[in-house]
């Protein structure tokens, strides 16, 4: 039975990774979930990680940049990522990058929901940062947007 669910593992994580990256975290709760036994997926998940077939690296990369590409600002990434357990200097050194300006983004996404003219008043303005905030946006890039 154990070189069947081997098999069935291997084959899961594999057509899994052909779709989309995904984490560590995230491979074990699918198998899990299809009441595969925890410790041989674990041991399964470990060829693949030595293979440099699945790397939370990647997948890192991959999801801040869809993220930001959706307009979900870091805060919201970050909290994402730290639910799929990672977490620190991996995670901040890719919302940090260069190429994602949070200052644009920020104000693309306040004028997609709200138009480009700026809130007229503080209750427009409490609406826009509200909403900012919910995206997941840091202060600066709220109050760089929302004026």
């Amino acid at each position: 039975m154990s070189e069947d669910q081997a098999k069935i593992i291997n084959h899961t994580i594999t057509r899994l990774l052909s779709r989309r990256e995904h984490s560590q975290f995230e491979l074990i709760q699918k198998l899990v979930a299809r009441d595969l036994d925890e410790k041989l997926c674990y041991k399964q998940l470990q060829f693949f990680i030595d293979r440099r077939i699945q790397c939370d690296q990647r997948y890192v990369e991959a999801y801040v940049r869809s993220a930001f590409l959706k307009g979900k600002g870091p805060q919201v990434i970050r909290q994402t990522l730290s639910q799929h357990n990672i977490e620190g200097v991996q995670v901040n050194d890719n919302i940090y990058r260069e190429e994602y300006d949070w200052y644009n983004l920020a104000e693309v996404v306040r004028e997609k929901r709200f138009g480009e003219a700026p809130p007229v008043d503080f209750i427009d303005k409490q609406k826009q940062m509200c909403f900012l905030q919910y995206r997941g946006f840091e202060q600066a890039h709220i109050k760089a947007a929302a004026g």
